[in-house]
């Protein structure tokens, strides 16, 4: 057994361990802090990933209090006002995503400074998905150039920073899909089934 897999099959970490330890966390705070100044940067709501409309799907089941509405009767609200308007909300994804925010959150519905708290909850999830993801490095026990190699693309998906800044169905999504690889991978290491669990609560989170 090698000296790694040998660490790994202790408990003890290694120095190149640490190592890595020290710059997930660093990459993790950084990520944070960029996703937060995109919350603020982003100065209405015309400007997210189709963020209107999964705004206007929160305001709606506030308003409405009907945690799985018709969707055919949902409204987009106006950009500036948070008033709702006459045109009707396109979306047709299921409603528990947007019932959590909604539970959650602060009313949407002519509160256009209400926005900056949904958008930190969604920044929190994609935070939280992005730290399974640099786990699986670090229980990977890999040298520090693999693990640089793995965790920096991570960090440079073109997008994710500002789609974690928006109301969006996607950053739970997100979340899902990085537990289920994180569970996934721990299976298959430990063969253990509670990580089976986990993986496929990340696949209902994600669907």
């Amino acid at each position: 057994m090698s000296t790694t897999a040998a660490s790994a099959a202790s408990g003890a970490w290694t120095a190149p361990a640490i190592a890595n330890l020290l710059v997930a966390a660093v990459i993790l705070v950084l990520f944070v802090l960029a996703c937060v100044a995109s919350t603020m940067r982003m100065d209405d709501v015309t400007t997210g990933f189709d963020e209107p409309a999964h705004a206007s799907y929160v305001a709606h089941i506030q308003h409405t209090g009907d945690a799985w509405p018709a969707l055919e009767s949902m409204r987009l609200l106006d950009p500036q006002t948070f008033q709702f308007t006459g045109e009707p909300n396109y979306l047709n994804h299921p409603p528990i995503f947007y019932a959590l925010l909604a539970a959650i959150g602060p009313k949407l519905e002519g509160h256009p400074q209400a926005l900056l708290a949904h958008r930190l909850f969604d920044v929190a999830l994609v935070a939280i998905g992005f730290a399974a993801l640099l786990a699986l490095g670090l229980n990977a026990q890999f040298s520090r150039p693999e693990f640089y190699a793995y965790a920096m693309p991570l960090a440079w998906i073109p997008v994710l920073v500002p789609l974690a800044a928006a109301v969006n169905n996607d950053d739970l999504a997100f979340l899902g899909g990085a537990l289920a690889t994180l569970g996934v991978w721990q299976l298959v290491a430990t063969g253990r089934g509670f990580w089976l669990a986990f993986a496929l609560v990340g696949v209902v989170a994600a669907g």
